[in-house]
């Protein structure tokens, strides 16, 4: 795939690579789409013409290649939302319900109080670990409550028939482009902004 990829830093590479393949289909990858359309309309502002570019995230381009795939194993791609419901309806029920629903005189959750931010926060380890691909049992001593939560979370991605960003990038890494479709990552292009 090294001769689909090509590397940016700068507008003006950018722009030569946009008018080395002017028919080819171009996925310009940014850190963000909203960089991406940032320097495309730079550039076109600047004078370089383009056709067939189109400025995309990583996370929305691996959506668009994993989705066939995803799709055809009959599994729903969890939204950020999603993902954290699902992260707290684990942990729910491994520790039982949180502060407002706790009896009195209920243990605390080894893993914490459930203050504001502390779902997002197990959501963001638990995606870490996945992206990882570290697994259950390789959590160590002292682990015992993540790792509870975590094979009741892949349990219940399981039983939901649901793709997480694992699933997601993974099925992504799989695909393959369509014929004659470069991949120009882009970082760093401070430029656009002036």
């Amino acid at each position: 795939m090294s001769d689909r990829v090509e590397f940016c830093s700068a507008l003006s590479s950018l722009a030569t690579v946009l008018t080395r393949y002017p028919w080819q289909t171009k996925y310009v990858i940014f850190p963000s789409p909203r960089q991406a359309t940032v320097a495309l309309h730079a550039l076109a502002r600047r004078g370089h013409g383009w056709v067939n570019a189109h400025g995309t995230g990583i996370a929305r381009l691996a959506s668009m290649l994993a989705e066939p795939a995803i799709s055809q194993k009959g599994l729903t791609t969890l939204s950020p939302v999603m993902f954290e419901d699902l992260v707290e309806r684990a942990w729910t029920a491994v520790e039982g319900p949180g502060p407002e629903g706790a009896k009195k005189g209920a243990k605390a959750s080894p893993l914490g109080p459930r203050t504001p931010g502390a779902v997002e926060a197990l959501a963001r380890t638990l995606n870490d670990l996945r992206m990882g691909g570290v697994a259950q049992a390789e959590l160590g001593k002292g682990a015992e409550a993540l790792a509870a939560v975590y094979a009741r979370y892949m349990k219940m991605l399981a039983d939901g028939r649901s793709a997480d960003r694992a699933v997601l990038f993974t099925a992504a890494l799989a695909a393959s482009l369509p014929a004659g479709t470069k991949l120009v990552f882009a970082g760093g292009m401070y430029d656009a902004l002036s």
